[in-house]
């Protein structure tokens, strides 16, 4: 039997780092490697699909088939919501559901995706029951999430190098698996999928808008979800973290900034 989820467990970004960043995904960016194996008619779920626009494109793509996005924050859902609207969609629709206890019945989905979310869970095996659970016999999952501990940063000094670990400390703190990555095909093994496969790439920030909007993104974590838990704790203190976020600001815009850190990826079937 599954173990029960972590009660403290916590895997919603501040709004500005959800506006600033997860705003700007695409199917391209974060689905690649699943979307050679997407069709038109196919049903799709996304699972933690934020403000939507991974989830659109997904639904521009297996069009006329439907398209079912889910997400905790009824906020980030409306934004979805009206995205959709705004490029004339009707065959995606949104709605709040956790991933542990997903509101459909077995064999719903020819596909199931989620990005950026298993990182956060406490407990990825019964998540990934519930997404196989879902799923019809051979239908296929995707599964992506940041290795970022795994990171190259140029230029560096002791301020950036003492934040970069933070965020990933922050996300296991709150009962988060940060560093799970390297282990997705074990773990849907487990959760009973007959076939996986598993890949790593980078993604590289290497372009002063990039460089620049990852700054941001990481000063709006560091303020809004890190700071707090780290003054508790007594991992820095608050002019440490200064120093941290005066750090991030000079990085972002510098001309020659460089960050690239390890996705990994894994495909696999029901």
């Amino acid at each position: 039997m599954a173990e029960t989820p972590l009660r403290h467990e916590n895997y919603q970004m501040s709004e500005e780092f959800t506006r600033e960043n997860m705003s700007q995904r695409t199917a391209q960016g974060m689905a690649d490697f699943l979307l050679p194996h997407l069709r038109a008619g196919m049903r799709l779920l996304e699972c933690g699909c934020g403000q939507g626009t991974v989830t659109i494109d997904l639904a521009e793509l297996v069009a006329p088939g439907e398209v079912v996005g889910i997400d905790l924050r009824e906020g980030d859902l409306d934004r979805a919501r009206a995205l959709a609207a705004q490029r004339g969609l009707s065959n995606v629709s949104f709605q709040t559901a956790s991933i542990y206890t997903l509101p459909f019945p077995a064999g719903s989905f020819d596909a199931v995706f989620a990005s950026a979310v298993f990182m956060h869970l406490g407990d990825q095996l019964a998540a990934l029951q519930e997404m196989r659970r879902v799923l019809k016999p051979g239908g296929i999952a995707g599964l992506s999430d940041p290795a970022f501990h795994q990171y190259l940063r140029y230029p560096t000094n002791p301020a950036l190098e003492a934040w970069d670990p933070l965020p990933f400390r922050t996300i296991a703190h709150h009962g988060g698996r940060p560093y799970y990555g390297a282990s997705q095909r074990e773990l849907l093994r487990a959760a009973g999928f007959t076939r996986a496969e598993g890949q790593a790439r980078a993604l590289t920030f290497g372009t002063m808008e990039a460089t620049r909007r990852k700054a941001q993104g990481d000063l709006a974590r560091l303020r809004d979800t890190v700071s707090p838990v780290a003054l508790a704790e007594g991992w820095a203190s608050q002019a440490e973290l200064d120093a941290m976020a005066e750090a991030l600001r000079a990085w972002g815009e510098h001309p020659d900034a460089l960050y690239t850190g390890l996705v990994c990826c894994a495909l696999a079937w029901a």
